[in-house]
């Protein structure tokens, strides 16, 4: 009889408890989806990013940054509309040489590998889908964005020989007028929104893919590239 009394108190606890959890947050995705029909703040995160030449395979994922700010409006029916401005770098590891250099240059003496990082200001405008329904809230987007780049730097990774040892010595330089100045790329996002009390901390993960073909030298020898980059950071609004 004790173990039976004991078996329905606990069930009856364990109901309250579950209970109030889901009223809880119940109450809490209420708030928050009546609350913030505008929000902004602060973004930060990785590009993985790689380039794609016309004429040969992706080269090899190089590590970037972003970081800037965010305005999102939201719209009936959970949708909403998302505003970027971000400074960013991205490019690749492994470029083939021909995409920026004469294949006679005498830069490439001793070069072993190349490396692009460009670095700009871009500005995404993405539509998003809320699902308000779920706690923590998940969104997906798509959108577009443009990029300015305000400066293309190569690495030329060199092996030099100083009297009979060799030392690896990385060179760098500007090439800039061999980069186009505005990239324009598709884009394809998702992630999760949790609120904290008047703030919300959100984890976003997405795809940049580049259609804007991006060699100053392409209408003359054919070498263009675009990139790609997987992006993963995290926002905190207000």
């Amino acid at each position: 009889m004790k173990g039976l009394q004991r078996n329905i108190l606990l069930g009856f606890t364990c109901f309250l408890l579950f209970n109030s959890l889901d009223t809880s947050a119940q109450r809490r995705k209420f708030s928050y989806k009546t609350s913030k029909s505008i929000s902004f703040g602060v973004n930060a995160g990785a590009n993985y990013s790689n380039l794609i030449p016309q004429n040969s395979q992706g080269t090899q994922f190089k590590t970037g940054i972003y970081a800037g700010g965010f305005f999102e409006y939201m719209l009936p029916a959970d949708f909403g509309i998302e505003v970027e401005a971000n400074f960013a770098s991205l490019g690749g590891e492994n470029v083939p040489t021909e995409i920026l250099f004469n294949p006679n240059s005498i830069l490439l003496n001793d070069t072993k590998s190349l490396d692009l990082m460009m670095y700009g200001v871009e500005v995404p405008v993405i539509a998003k889908y809320h699902f308000s329904s779920l706690y923590p809230e998940l969104f997906v987007g798509i959108g577009a964005s443009g990029m300015y780049i305000l400066k293309s730097q190569a690495a030329l990774n060199r092996i030099l020989n100083f009297n009979g040892t060799y030392t690896s010595v990385t060179t760098f330089i500007d090439v800039s007028k061999k980069v186009q100045t505005m990239m324009a790329s598709g884009v394809f996002c998702t992630g999760i929104r949790y609120p904290i009390g008047s703030m919300e901390i959100s984890v976003t993960a997405g795809i940049t893919y580049g259609i804007t073909d991006l060699s100053a030298n392409n209408v003359v020898n054919g070498n263009g590239f675009r990139t790609k980059s997987f992006r993963l950071g995290v926002s905190l609004g207000f």
